[in-house]
């Protein structure tokens, strides 16, 4: 019998409710929010590149026949090439475009998109693998989740990373037992797995993960035989070949007639350079769970209580399913790999593993009541319960986001108005999607670079974004001290993202040091404001100021 049809007409009802909620909370008023973080902008520069290309596509292959370099684009070429180690990301959101238009909500809805997909895709694997009411609570838990719709209503590269990552082991999951695999199977499985990595490169950490899924599920893994474990991960690492090479093809291509700026580096030399640097960052082997704090949310102890009963009752239980085994070695493989590699740093960096958390918190629901409770009825009364507990408290918590506004969007009307389009930005990605490229530059830590930057082309206008800039640049540079102490703003806009700025932009290691200056940051006013400066006479201050 297959999935679907083990579901019985009051749980479809149920499945459909929740998925009202969730897409909901995911959409709701979506293409009125406008950017709220950096990185969203720098996405979207990457399909407004693609986009760009897509338009003038008719020009550029013309000079590309003639064999002319990239300079001989910069004026016609809008947005920012793939220099990011997330190509897949800004290439599938360009196609996306095709559907709703570039807009600055193009990647949101994007998002969104593949977090109601992933939910599905969720529910369909714990239903087949463990049980349908299992999935259901799983469904719950994610479908109210306020850390899980934060991300499902950004730009970022959690949800579509997630979606080609359980999709791979949807696919690795109908190879067990081994004697029924098929080498097609593992090698699609490999694929997705692959464009995991090529929409987040952070994935990476997950690359043993399914050598340690066939470890703890197939006895005699090592045997000579038709699908050995040498062969199963030969298969799948074929596949994650494949994507890696196509996704460099057109690099190789391109630098066989042209000399290359270092922003069209392939995918492979920057994934290796992150992932490098990640590993000489490595000093010391210290566990920091900022993941528990952000693990609490609306329902904190409920559900932190769940993860460990869940953990528990799944250590304790002789018939797992490899699925089962699986999603609890998952967890904590990345929970605790991320923890000593990463440092804890970023909420970011757990986002793939929550679905698998949520599972072990599900299961932790069910054990509970199981346990606790013989009689049939009084286990669906505190079920439902917690069901109602759950629902209204996630949903309450999730309404920040689903009425939050960009201040970035009243930043570019104000600009718009007073002719300062060109503009020198902390947060230049995001005013250059809205006013077009090298309208926005950094801050530099030293004011000889404001200067020689005013001197090349005279901007108007400053707009300064002081917590995500200052997070960037890692600490207070001269200008923004100056402006801070002897310049009145022209306008100043709320920061849209208000008290969750520290939930996807602070690390525990600065939580750790009350004196550090991100922490510093967290507590001071202004970094919860979005400051509009004019240049007129600054220069002049400045060069008075600096001698």
């Amino acid at each position: 019998m297959t999935v679907l049809k083990r579901i019985t007409p009051w749980q479809w009802a149920l499945i459909v409710l929740l998925f009202i909620l969730a897409g909901y909370l995911r959409f709701a008023h979506l293409t009125e929010q406008g950017f709220l973080y950096w990185d969203e902008g720098m996405y979207m520069n990457e399909a407004k590149f693609y986009s760009s290309l897509w338009d003038h596509k008719s020009y550029v292959i013309d000079k590309f026949m003639r064999g002319l370099g990239p300079e001989h684009l910069i004026d016609t070429i809008d947005g920012w090439p793939s220099s990011a180690v997330k190509p897949l990301h800004g290439l599938m959101i360009f196609f996306f475009s095709f559907v709703i238009g570039l807009h600055d909500y193009t990647g949101q809805v994007f998002s969104a998109v593949c977090a109601l997909a992933c939910l599905w895709l969720l529910f369909v694997l714990i239903a087949r693998y463990s049980s349908v009411p299992h999935a259901l609570i799983t469904l719950l838990i994610l479908a109210v989740s306020p850390y899980h719709i934060m991300f499902s209503r950004a730009t970022f590269p959690e949800m579509d990373s997630a979606l080609f990552y359980y999709a791979s082991l949807l696919l690795y999951f109908k190879t067990l037992p081994v004697e029924n695999a098929r080498k097609r199977t593992l090698f699609a499985a490999g694929m997705l797995f692959g464009c995991t990595l090529v929409t987040n490169y952070r994935w990476f950490i997950l690359i043993p993960s399914f050598a340690l899924f066939d470890l703890i599920n197939t006895p005699g893994v090592f045997k000579t035989g038709k699908f050995s474990f040498v062969k199963r991960m030969f298969f799948l690492g074929s596949g994650l070949a494949s994507v890696v090479a196509v996704i460099d093809l057109p690099y190789v291509l391109v630098k066989q007639t042209m000399t290359l700026p270092i922003e069209f580096s392939s995918y492979h030399t920057q994934a290796v350079y992150y992932v490098s640097d990640i590993f000489m960052k490595l000093r010391t082997l210290t566990l920091r769970p900022l993941y528990f704090n952000i693990l609490l949310e609306s329902n904190g102890y409920l559900l932190i209580c769940c993860l460990g009963l869940g953990t528990l009752a799944l250590l304790l239980k002789k018939d797992k399913t490899p699925f089962e085994r699986s999603m609890l070695v998952l967890f904590y493989y990345v929970f605790i790999g991320i923890s000593i590699v990463e440092k804890g740093y970023f909420a970011r960096n757990y986002s793939i593993v929550y679905p698998a958390a949520a599972f072990i918190m599900a299961y932790g629901v069910r054990s509970f009541i199981q346990c606790c409770f013989k009689r049939a009825a009084v286990r669906n009364a505190v079920l439902g319960t917690l069901v109602i507990a759950i629902l209204i408290r996630g949903s309450v918590a999730a309404q920040p986001f689903v009425h939050i506004r960009s201040g970035y969007r009243e930043a570019r009307d104000y600009l718009a108005s007073v002719g300062g389009k060109n503009c020198l930005a902390t947060t230049n990605s995001v005013f250059e999607f809205y006013f077009g490229r090298n309208v926005a530059d950094h801050f530099y830590a030293h004011n000889d670079y404001f200067l020689r930057d005013m001197e090349r082309k005279p901007f108007s206008h400053i707009v300064v974004d002081y917590v995500q800039f200052l997070v960037h640049q890692g600490g207070v540079i001269e200008l923004y001290d100056y402006l801070r102490t002897h310049r009145k703003p022209v306008k100043i806009i709320a920061n849209p993202m208000g008290d969750r700025l520290p939930v996807v932009l602070e690390s525990a290691r600065h939580c750790d040091h009350p004196g550090d200056t991100y922490s510093r940051l967290m507590n001071d006013p202004h970094t919860r404001e979005i400051r509009i400066y004019s240049t007129e006479g600054l220069v002049e201050e400045l060069k008075g100021h600096n001698t």
